[in-house]
């Protein structure tokens, strides 16, 4: 059963896993990118913004499954799970809830990515989600793919799955809310 103090404690576990110069790091490239979208691109405030939460999501996911553990900061587990585990969705393990995590985690990134290219590009709201989802596939493809090669870490279908379906949740919620937003400035 998930509780709001193992939920916290996850969290906590997870911050203190990266140190604060990575925390540096991930903050000055993230403001970067935002930095460029504004100066290079002349992108607006919304998606720029939009792209540096995905950047943001997408640095701190490579950190905490491949960098602190590829330098030693926290112990893993080598080796591939090719099956996807159903039962284990609903279980906790020593990392906490880790599969709530790899759902509700990757949601900022399919939802902001999907705002991005909505903003961006102007192609219809559900091919903005799929587009968001296919890129969510494709970074946590490339974090487990990551952590396999660099032997830091156990490549799971699983987490390839619960990642996907938390960034189509964020791209769908993502679609909604663009459809509800239109909604509203259609009729006043």
């Amino acid at each position: 059963m998930l509780s709001l103090p193992a939920i916290k404690r996850s969290i906590v576990e997870i911050i203190e896993s990266i140190p604060l110069a990575h925390w540096v790091v991930i903050g000055l490239l993230t403001a970067a990118v935002i930095v460029v979208l504004l100066a290079v691109k002349k992108t607006k405030a919304y998606p720029a913004v939009s792209m540096g939460i995905v950047v943001f999501v997408a640095l701190l996911f490579l950190e905490t499954a491949v960098i602190v553990r590829l330098f030693d900061l926290v112990p893993y587990i080598l080796g591939v799970d090719f099956k996807v585990d159903v039962f284990r969705v609903f279980q906790s393990n020593k990392l906490g809830y880790e599969t709530f995590f790899n759902i509700v985690l990757f949601v900022p990134f399919g939802f902001f990515l999907s705002e991005y290219l909505y903003v961006t590009r102007r192609p219809s709201l559900w091919r903005c989600a799929a587009l968001a989802t296919l890129a969510t596939l494709l970074l946590s493809l490339s974090i487990e793919t990551l952590q396999f090669l660099l032997r830091v870490g156990f490549f799971e279908m699983t987490d390839l799955v619960t990642n996907t379906f938390g960034g189509l949740v964020g791209a769908v919620l993502a679609a909604l809310f663009r459809f509800v937003y239109i909604c509203i400035n259609k009729t006043e």
